[in-house]
């Protein structure tokens, strides 16, 4: 890809794009999410770490009310990227900036795929940081769950009541 090539030259857009992502109204980042992702992709330069990018990004896309399918798009090609990270710490950082998105759009296949983050062994030691952020999405998956339940028993009783509304009606 010639802009990769291009990119490739310049030691500081990593950085210059996470000001970008920052800065830009929302609007321009849903619209461009696709470009954006290229450019994160492309451009691992030592000015600034590329998870931090994606970070950014996915708590920027839950500002706003982008299509699910552009929201799935956008979560395949994260996926793809950050489960090839060796640090866990990168990985959670990235998955807890998507969780929200995912809760929003009520992603069941997303919830199960996030739910299960990573099989980690019995034997392995997890940092102060790490541990904060399984708590986080472990939390948020746990809170909408029970959200959802509440809805779902509100609307049984609706229901139900509505049903006993017309029964008493048409017995009148």
């Amino acid at each position: 890809m010639k802009n990769q090539q291009n990119f490739g030259t310049v030691s500081c857009v990593s950085i210059v794009l996470h000001h970008l992502l920052k800065e830009l109204p929302i609007e321009v980042i849903s619209s461009n999410v696709v470009h954006i992702l290229q450019l994160i992709e492309f451009n691992k330069d030592n000015s600034f770490d590329q998870h931090l990018n994606y970070r950014l990004l996915g708590f920027r896309l839950y500002e706003s009310k982008c299509p699910v399918d552009i929201v799935n798009a956008v979560l395949d090609k994260v996926m793809q990227v950050i489960t090839q990270y060796e640090s866990l710490d990168e990985f959670l950082s990235v998955v807890d900036a998507y969780a929200d998105l995912i809760l929003q759009n009520h992603m069941e296949r997303r919830k199960q795929e996030y739910g299960g983050l990573r099989k980690l062994d019995s034997g392995v030691w997890l940092l102060k940081g790490e541990v904060r952020l399984l708590e986080s999405c472990a939390l948020r998956l746990a809170e909408n769950g029970s959200q959802e339940a509440r809805r779902k028993g509100k609307r049984n009783v609706l229901s139900n009541r509505r049903g006993e509304k017309k029964t008493r009606h048409h017995m009148r």
